[in-house]
């Protein structure tokens, strides 16, 4: 696999686990998990600070939790996600079927 495939298959598994671990919170976390990001990125509080937000909002490492086999594959080095009845990778390829 190329360096880039590899990088990019990383980047997308990443975005993948930070937004399942997201959806296992529960609306007051995710609230402030979001406050803990706008702040950060409105310069308002330092890195180490905002990324101590979110430790106490989110303990877990994203990139630990699975993948969900239902929603998501790695087909070729590239991460595909389930979006309706076609799997569709971040760059909005999508998967062919096989016909049976």
């Amino acid at each position: 696999m190329a360096a880039d495939n590899e990088r990019q298959l990383k980047n997308d598994l990443g975005a993948y686990a930070w937004e399942r671990a997201q959806k296992k919170l529960s609306e007051t976390d995710r609230d402030s998990l979001k406050q803990a990001v706008d702040a950060w990125l409105s310069g308002n509080v330092s890195m180490t600070d905002a990324a101590a937000a979110v430790r106490q909002v989110m303990p877990v490492d994203p990139t630990t939790v699975p993948i969900d086999a239902r929603n998501a594959k790695i087909v070729d080095g590239q991460l595909y996600r389930k979006s309706g009845r076609r799997w569709v990778a971040a760059d909005g390829t999508v998967l062919p079927t096989n016909p049976s």
